[in-house]
C-alpha cells in the first residue's frame, strides 16, 4: 500500500508532466504563427498554405521551367527574415526540410539554431 509521501511524489510528477506538455503546446503553436512556409523558385519567394509540401514547391519550379527549388520559412514579423535550403534540383521528388538541412545552407548562419529546430518543426507533417 503506498504511503503518503509517494502519493505526493506521483502528483508532483503528474503536475511536471502537465506543465511540460503544456509549455511544449505553447511552444509548437507560437513557432507556427511566427513562422510561415514558403518556397523559392529564382528570384520569387511565394508563401506556402500551412498544409503545403516540397511537392508543392516543386510544383511551383516545374511550372516557372526552374531547374531548382528552395523550401524554408519566413518570419511572418520580419519579412527579410528567412531560413531556407539549399538549393534542390527540380528532378528531387524527395526534398525535405530538416534543421539540419536549413544548417548547411551557410546564408542561415545569421539565424539562432531555436529558429532553424522551429522552422523544422513547421514542416513537421502531421
Amino acid at each position: 500500500m503506498p504511503n503518503a509521501n509517494q502519493d505526493s511524489w506521483c502528483a508532483v510528477r503528474i503536475v511536471l508532466c502537465a506543465a511540460l506538455s503544456l509549455g511544449f503546446a505553447t511552444s509548437a503553436a507560437r513557432a507556427e504563427s511566427d513562422l510561415r512556409k514558403v518556397c523559392k523558385v529564382g528570384m520569387t519567394m511565394n508563401t506556402l498554405e500551412p498544409d503545403g509540401n516540397a511537392m508543392s514547391c516543386r510544383a511551383l519550379g516545374l511550372q516557372a521551367k526552374a531547374q531548382n527549388y528552395q523550401i524554408g520559412c519566413q518570419s511572418a514579423e520580419v519579412k527579410d527574415a528567412v531560413m531556407l535550403t539549399a538549393p534542390i534540383h527540380i528532378n528531387d521528388k524527395s526534398a525535405r526540410l530538416t534543421a539540419s538541412s536549413l544548417v548547411a545552407n551557410t546564408e542561415n548562419a545569421k539565424h539562432a539554431p531555436e529558429k532553424l529546430a522551429a522552422c523544422a518543426e513547421v514542416w513537421v507533417v502531421r
